[in-house]
Formats: C-alpha cells, sequence, structure tokens
C-alpha cells in the first residue's frame, strides 16, 4: 500500500485545505506512532508531465 503524505507547511503553503478526518495511524521506522491531521482530497500532481490526481495525508 502507498500512503502520500505532506506536511502542514507545504500544505499551508499551496494553500490547500484539509477535507475529512483519517482514519491512518502512521508507524516510523524507529516504532513511533502518528496520526495524520486529516485528508487533502484530489491533489494535481506532475511527474515528467504526466497529471494524476491523489490524496494526501
Amino acid at each position: 500500500a502507498v500512503v502520500n503524505v505532506m506536511t502542514e507547511s507545504v500544505m499551508n503553503m499551496l494553500g490547500l485545505k484539509i477535507d475529512r478526518p483519517s482514519t491512518l495511524m502512521l508507524r516510523s521506522l524507529n516504532k513511533g506512532k502518528t496520526k495524520p491531521a486529516g485528508v487533502v482530497s484530489n491533489v494535481a500532481i506532475s511527474v515528467m508531465g504526466v497529471v494524476c490526481v491523489v490524496d494526501f495525508q
């Protein structure tokens, strides 16, 4: 599975808003756990000219 993660500072810089709460609990390699602030839906990203719409936690 893939989880797209964005920091709150980047979200604010891009003018994006949280759409809904997140139901995930993320675990880092050092066994720490964190709950995302929420989900930012339908963010268009472009990679080498290909545009995809993804959700970020």
